[in-house]
């Protein structure tokens, strides 16, 4: 729905995330860029790209877990040292 609203109302969307729900029933994630082309008739049609960006954004959970263990190890360690 965010995208339909932005699209009819700024005629055009940048970099919008959503989850999608294929026919195999698996979610992905997608980045949409698009835009509204008008005809000389007032038709109107979409025109843009949907970019599956599923295995990055596991990818930046997975660092952001990382680091967040990364921080709490580091801390335990600066605890023992100075004890």
């Amino acid at each position: 729905q965010e995208f339909v609203d932005k699209i009819e109302k700024d005629g055009s969307v940048h970099n919008i995330e959503n989850r999608l729900l294929k026919k195999d029933g698996t979610n992905i994630i997608v980045l949409e860029n698009a835009r509204i082309i008008h005809n000389q008739d007032g038709s109107y049609f979409y025109q843009g790209s949907i970019l599956d960006i599923t295995q990055r954004k596991h990818f930046e959970e997975q660092l952001h877990t990382n680091v967040a263990f990364s921080n709490r190890l580091l801390s335990y360690f600066q605890k023992k040292v100075k004890s």
